[in-house]
């Protein structure tokens, strides 16, 4: 029994508590706390009526630090002087207290290991660990993290702050403590950034995403966590889309360099392609945006991705667009349409509105953007809005052209963003087509008077 002990001790403390373990520590100290922590994990699941009994002491006694046993983290158990000066009695402290999250932090360590891969593997793990509110500081900041990235991947969007507003604020306040020298935390720290700031993303709260998504690229990249650093670019790009199209399309450029350096997914590079050639094209530069679409268009073919083609062809519709080729942009547009997924059809029915009106359509631009979803974000249907005005303008129907105008701006100053400077263009549009009104008035006058 003894070997078989030593020889989990020995496989399982290679990666258990690292972040606590630090070089200054005598090495005999290291050694027994390294077998304290196996041995906690491998009797955690017995039914051990000792260690039910002692745990019941302990949660009648208040620790000497303040606050309490359960919620008590490892890094403030070794600062008391029973640690530092009694292994004996330390040793007995940290198997008692281990044992209480053992089981549960095995799940943890178990989803972790599941992600990004098999969230739905991860979920299952996650649901395994009972009354996760009693679990230590350090456990229940870290099963939040897991929750809410396995929601995020199954979801694609981060939905609710329930519990990764608490992970983000524990993570943070261990940073101001300057606790985040060590790579897992100061990973754990970056990935709570990065899904408060989607969080944000999707609550509309365009400036505290940008803030947080910031600080994510910073602190992923010191980690070296080239996933969420990556992905913090890539959402972070697509934030400024509206409001610095030259900043997203730099961010864009990283994103695409760290996805690379990651080696993520085929599919995964392949948005992030596509994010690029959207940017290029917003700015401009047609020639590499149709380059880069056509990378991602080969690596798509290469993997059989299919329902990435979708996304592809609506990429080269606008940027057939953005190159004022309005017939290529109709037939590509039309083609991906049907197959939109409804973050992505707001943005063809802007375009199709758009071209249309290139040609004089009026009454094809409108229908095709009342029958968009009414369930639209902000940023959507700020686009939406937009279109509408230009065709209420061009109609010459100045009373529903103030009303789009006014809702335009609202929009923009709910994303926290300056928008164009609608009312002065609506006001000199207003005048111009009040002066060719009234001279075509008094030309009819005067062929009156003639006749």
């Amino acid at each position: 029994m003894c070997k078989n002990f030593f020889t989990f001790a020995r496989k399982s403390t290679k990666t258990q508590f690292n972040f606590w373990l630090v070089s200054e520590k005598p090495v005999s100290l290291r050694i027994v706390l390294h077998v304290s922590n196996s041995l906690a994990l491998k009797l955690s699941t017995m039914n051990n009526p000792l260690l039910h009994f002692l745990r019941s002491v302990l949660r009648h006694v208040s620790p000497p630090f303040g606050g309490s046993w359960r919620g008590a983290s490892l890094r403030r158990v070794m600062s008391y002087p029973l640690f530092r000066r009694g292994i004996g009695g330390g040793f007995f402290l940290f198997f008692i207290l281990s044992c209480g999250d053992g089981e549960r932090a095995s799940y943890l360590r178990q989803a972790e290991a599941q992600l990004p891969e098999h969230p739905d593997s991860a979920q299952t793990l996650l649901n395994r660990v009972e009354n996760p509110y009693e679990l230590s500081d350090d456990n229940r900041a870290y099963y939040g993290l897991l929750r809410t990235w396995t929601d995020n991947l199954l979801t694609s969007n981060v939905k609710s702050d329930t519990l990764i507003r608490d992970t983000y604020l524990y993570y943070n306040k261990v940073s101001e403590e300057g606790e985040t020298s060590d790579s897992v935390l100061l990973r754990r720290y970056a990935q709570s950034c990065y899904l408060m700031g989607r969080y944000y993303v999707s609550a509309d709260s365009t400036k505290r995403a940008e803030d947080l998504l910031r600080r994510a690229t910073v602190l992923a990249d010191r980690a070296k966590d080239y996933r969420t650093t990556y992905l913090a670019y890539h959402y972070l790009s697509r934030q400024l889309i509206w409001s610095n199209q030259q900043e997203a399309l730099n961010l864009s450029l990283k994103a695409l360099d760290y996805c690379l350096l990651y080696k993520d997914k085929p599919e995964n590079e392949i948005a992030v392609r596509i994010n690029v050639g959207t940017n290029y094209a917003l700015c401009g530069d047609t020639v590499n945006a149709f380059q880069m679409l056509k990378i991602a268009d080969m690596v798509a073919s290469k993997n059989n991705l299919h329902l990435q083609k979708n996304d592809i062809i609506q990429a080269y519709a606008y940027t057939y667009y953005q190159s004022a080729k309005y017939d290529m942009a109709l037939v590509y547009a039309n083609q991906c349409l049907p197959s939109a997924t409804q973050d992505n059809e707001y943005i063809i029915r802007a375009m199709l509105a758009s071209c249309y009106l290139n040609y004089d359509s009026t009454q094809q631009a409108k229908q095709i953007l009342l029958t968009s979803d009414p369930c639209l974000k902000n940023d959507e249907k700020y686009a939406i809005y937009w279109e509408l005005y230009q065709i209420a303008l061009k109609e010459g129907d100045y009373t529903h052209a103030y009303q789009y105008s006014d809702s335009v701006i609202a929009i923009a100053e709910r994303l926290e963003f300056e928008a164009l400077d609608i009312k002065d263009a609506y006001y000199q549009d207003v005048i111009q087509k009040e002066k060719q009104t009234e001279q075509l008035k008094y030309e009819k006058r005067e062929q009156k008077r003639g006749i």
